[in-house]
């Protein structure tokens, strides 16, 4: 059986999205450290442009990393709390058909997947 736990993409797309989005914390905190930047940019010799692209990659990265913060807490709460596992076992006749049900599988984010030579 191989874990497929850890096997997430980072960034939703408009067609497949696992229901957490990555880039609303950070858009939104990039965005605050932006507007502080151009705010408070006019005090500093380099400018309001400049510290408010620095604001704005400062609150995206700090977003980024309350973001993948979050969700570590997130999957360590969720891995103690599981404690109900079903096996499901699919009889497949051809090598295609066990690709096809291991890529659904895969896809709807089934935990263990197993598969017989």
């Amino acid at each position: 059986m191989e874990n497929q736990e850890k096997q997430r993409v980072l960034l939703d797309n408009i067609n497949y999205s696992d229901g957490r989005s990555f880039s609303d914390s950070v858009a939104s905190l990039g965005t605050i450290g932006m507007l502080l930047g151009v705010i408070y940019g006019s005090v500093v010799y380099a400018g309001p442009v400049a510290t408010g692209l620095l604001g704005l990659v400062g609150g995206g990265l700090l977003g980024y990393f309350l973001d993948r913060r979050k969700e570590n807490k997130v999957m360590v709460k969720r891995m103690k709390e599981i404690n109900l596992k079903i096996l499901l076992i699919i009889k497949c006749h051809t090598k295609e058909q066990q690709e096809d049900v291991i890529e659904i599988c895969s896809k709807y984010f089934v935990s263990y997947i197993g598969k017989k030579d």
